[in-house]
């Protein structure tokens, strides 16, 4: 994926013409391919370039599904990605950060980042088919395909509801930061007994947000693409449509806080989310206003672990406890992971430890299974786990891991990445393709 396509009085004497391939038979090639091999073919010649737009262009790239990868990024603005089926590293390119149409007193509330690409200076807060939704120098939320390039801006912070702008004392059009207010659905207005949380611009990243999730991919959904984010104070949920103006808080019963993930089920349309009591809501985006129903009563006790909830392929609601300790770096890890089944008629957790022919990976975006059989590198009955920094920030640094569990054995194993993913750390991910790039 690296270097520029070679031209042709680069070949030498004897070699294969590969650029005179019949442009029928390339394209048939193409479209069999996962998307790193098909990213690597675009740049062998600029014959198989062009051909390769061609593909992507026509929309005739596979839809199968594609393998995990492990994504990072680095200083220089590159997405490596570890592709787990052959082991291989893919470095990608990434665009800069496009111009904000957001303004305050007239003037662009951000800008691009002089020469930045738009991960080497972003918080990646969340990933779902593909995306990922990050939050940049200022704490403003973009979504960014990194195998394509392709961004969608997401509605201003300053429309979340407990946030307010700060600005520099005796100057009113200088913004330098944000104000964190304590409310809930039973309390909108801010808690006086409560300080009012202040962070500078770039710092809000770190502790307003808890995660992001969406209802498809953006490229071929456009406006009907939901995103939701459970953010802080209490891990509240707000929602928006790609185009919206700004962030709906959701805020219609009590109980509408204490987020700690969600996902939207490709079946139904709905927003399944479990709360840290345990209850599982579904919430219903299709009408004028929204519709909760609980469809799991909350725990009788507490449980001091990470809670994540994902549907399994043979259709059963699986939540996943994720237990943190720190280790002899002082730094949060797996201790210990357990894998339920929800029994919605008798409303209750039955472990399990057969994912059925399928290899489960959660880290800080969408989890998401996996089949063996058509990834055989992988090991059946894992959890393949990469770090998730808002499940664990009562410790001072964040989870950096990138580890497997069997389920059969409890045991741990570390994943061998073969890349420099400790800053910022990695996630797990799908690639996919934008249609409209």
């Amino acid at each position: 994926m690296d270097g520029e396509i070679p031209s042709e009085s680069d070949r030498r004497d004897g070699d294969v013409d590969w650029s005179e391939l019949p442009a029928d038979l390339l394209v048939g090639i193409f479209t069999t391919l996962d998307i790193p091999d098909l990213i690597c073919c675009g740049a062998v010649c600029r014959s198989w370039h062009d051909h390769y737009s061609s593909t992507r262009r026509l929309g005739l790239c596979s839809r199968k599904s594609h393998g995990p990868c492990l994504l990072s990024t680095s200083p220089s603005g590159v997405a490596t990605i570890h592709r787990l089926s052959t082991g291989k590293l893919y470095r990608i390119p990434l665009p800069d950060m496009p111009p904000s149409a957001d303004t305050i007193f007239g003037k662009p509330y951000h800008h691009p980042l002089p020469g930045g690409a738009p991960l080497r200076d972003r918080y990646v807060v969340g990933s779902s088919h593909g995306w990922l939704v990050t939050a940049d120098e200022l704490s403003e939320l973009h979504l960014l395909n990194p195998i394509t390039g392709a961004q969608f801006p997401l509605p201003p912070l300053r429309s979340l509801a407990p946030v307010r702008l700060l600005f520099r004392k005796n100057d009113l059009t200088t913004f330098c930061g944000h104000s964190i207010r304590d409310i809930t659905p039973m309390r909108p207005k801010h808690n006086p007994r409560v300080p009012i949380l202040e962070y500078d611009a770039a710092e809000t990243r770190y502790h307003l947000y808890q995660r992001a999730v969406l209802s498809g991919d953006p490229s071929s959904q456009g406006r009907k693409c939901i995103v939701v984010l459970i953010h802080d104070p209490w891990n509240l949920l707000s929602f928006a449509r790609l185009g919206d103006a700004t962030w709906t808080w959701l805020a219609l019963r009590p109980e509408c806080l204490g987020y700690q993930d969600c996902f939207f089920d490709d079946d139904d349309g709905l927003l399944y989310a479990i709360r840290r009591s345990g209850q599982i809501q579904t919430i219903d985006f299709n009408g004028s206003a929204p519709v909760i129903n609980s469809i799991c009563a909350p725990f009788k006790q507490s449980f001091d672990c990470a809670h994540y909830i994902v549907r399994a392929p043979w259709g059963d609601i699986l939540q996943v406890w994720r237990s943190f300790q720190l280790n002899d770096d002082e730094e949060p890890s797996t201790y210990e992971l357990a894998v339920f089944k929800l029994d919605l008629a008798t409303q209750d957790l039955v472990q399990i430890k057969d994912l059925r022919g399928h290899a489960l990976f959660v880290s800080f975006g969408s989890s998401f299974f996996v089949s063996v059989n058509d990834f055989p590198v992988l090991t059946p009955n894992c959890v393949y786990l990469a770090h998730d920094n808002t499940k664990c920030r009562r410790f001072k640094h964040i989870a950096k891991e990138v580890r497997v569990y069997n389920l059969q054995d409890g045991t741990f194993a570390d994943q061998s990445t073969q890349s420099s993913w400790k800053n910022p750390p990695a996630l797990w991910v799908q690639p996919t393709w934008s249609l409209n790039k």
